[in-house]
C-alpha cells in the first residue's frame, strides 16, 4: 500500500511540476529552443517540489 500511495503521490507531483514549469516558462518568455535549459529546468523544479512535499507528507505519516 506503501508502494502505491508513493506512485500517486509521484504522479500529483509531477502534474503540478508540469504546470508550474509551463507557466514560469511562458511568464518570463524564456527560451523553449535550448532543450538543456527546459528540461534542466523542469528536472529540477520537480525535484524542488518533491523535497517539499516528503518534508511536510513524512512528519505526518509517522
Amino acid at each position: 500500500m506503501k508502494a502505491i500511495s508513493n506512485v500517486i503521490l509521484n504522479c500529483i507531483i509531477l502534474v503540478i511540476a508540469l504546470v508550474v514549469h509551463r507557466l514560469v516558462i511562458r511568464f518570463f518568455d524564456l527560451p523553449i529552443n535550448n532543450t538543456l535549459f527546459y528540461w534542466g529546468s523542469l528536472i529540477v523544479l520537480f525535484g524542488v517540489i518533491n523535497v517539499f512535499i516528503v518534508l511536510i507528507i513524512t512528519p505526518m505519516r509517522k
